[in-house]
């Protein structure tokens, strides 16, 4: 199966289908890489029945050797074995399905030089010899659909950002204890604004000091919408740590669950960037969609704990690509992480409320 280089949420976009050549090594002034963060995808693998449950590993989503056929060369260029890595305990998918393997800055190959290129903090697609070699393959990767945006019908719902309760502001790297408003039994509704062209993310820290999650990467201008703790198996998040350069400002803004977008008859969703939304219509078998070229995962999560559905993996790629998924007939939060316009569109005789 074919493998996709994924590079961290604050480097440049490589052009599509480029892969590491031999000897190749990131330029040190993209920064590190998140904790744990996952460098090779296989293309198009499927989940199976049940892979999306909280507990299960993720599919298509592996500790691999930092390129195809070699072994890694470079400070913990080592990733996990299939099934997770350190302080996995079963936390929920999304974000860190995708952020379980090597540590600190990806070295591929031995002996390379070091690339030469500027740090491009808005993430846009640098050209070939940019930091990036040429594309090995130009043709997209197998099921990929092209990066237009979504068609979706004239009665879609759009998905915004609600307003939010508190807003802690902050730079750089500071740490600061979550704040609970729906109570320490339900997750948490939060958001990041980007306002500059610098990066900025957040990880979540346990009681004991362990990673237990990391948030979406919004684009510049973007505000991305995320749960915190939406795992009932992960351990719960105590602190969380802002990553972000020196004097890069940065706001970190919380939200009632209860002010949520709910869906309340089968109808199309359509939002940009990272959103959530309420879904309490029904089964409805959709076809979901993304224009974007980074991360597109689409998960579930029941909204009264003692509920039936305990939350599902739902689609789980990268780049512009069209999946067909089943939304449950559950009151649930769908949680959506994309970089650019999504939409997930009901198909004709697949749905009931």
């Amino acid at each position: 199966m074919a493998r996709s280089f994924n590079p961290p949420p604050a480097w440049p976009r490589p052009p599509r289908g480029w892969t590491p050549p031999p000897g190749w090594e990131p330029d040190p002034s993209w920064g590190p890489a998140p904790p744990g963060w996952q460098f090779w995808t296989d293309d198009g693998a499927p989940v199976p029945h049940g892979a999306g449950s909280w507990s299960a590993p993720a599919a298509g989503v592996h500790g691999v050797p930092a390129a195809p056929g070699s072994g890694p060369t470079g400070p913990g260029a080592a990733g996990p074995g299939p099934g997770g890595g350190p302080g996995a305990r079963g936390r929920r998918p999304g974000r860190l399905l995708l952020g379980l393997g090597a540590v600190g800055l990806l070295v591929l190959g031995a002996g390379g030089a070091a690339v030469v290129g500027a740090l491009a903090g808005d993430r846009d697609e640098v050209a070939a010899g940019s930091g990036w070699a040429a594309p090995a393959d130009p043709g997209d990767p197998a099921g990929r659909a092209p990066a237009a945006a979504p068609e979706v019908p004239g009665d879609a719902v759009e998905i915004g950002a609600p307003p939010p309760v508190e807003i802690l502001r902050g730079e750089g790297g500071e740490r600061f204890d979550l704040p609970r408003p729906d109570g320490t039994d339900r997750p948490v509704l939060a958001s990041t604004l980007r306002a500059g062209s610098g990066y900025v993310w957040f990880e979540g820290h346990d009681e004991d000091g362990e990673l237990s999650e990391v948030t979406p990467v919004p684009e510049p201008g973007q505000e991305a919408v995320f749960l915190v703790d939406d795992s009932r198996d992960s351990a719960r998040t105590e602190r969380m740590e802002a990553q972000a350069e020196d004097g890069e400002s940065w706001e970190f803004r919380v939200h009632d669950l209860e002010d949520l977008t709910a869906v309340d008859e089968v109808r199309a969703v359509t939002g940009t960037g990272a959103r959530v939304f309420r879904w309490r219509a029904g089964q409805a078998h959709v076809l979901a969609s993304s224009s974007g070229e980074a991360n597109f995962v689409v998960t579930t999560r029941p909204v009264r704990p003692d509920d039936e559905h305990h939350g599902d993996l739902l689609v789980n790629e990268i780049g512009a690509v069209e999946r067909a998924t089943t939304l449950p007939d559950a009151d649930v939060w769908v949680a959506v992480e994309a970089d650019g316009p999504w939409a997930i569109v009901p198909q004709a005789g697949g749905g009931r409320g």
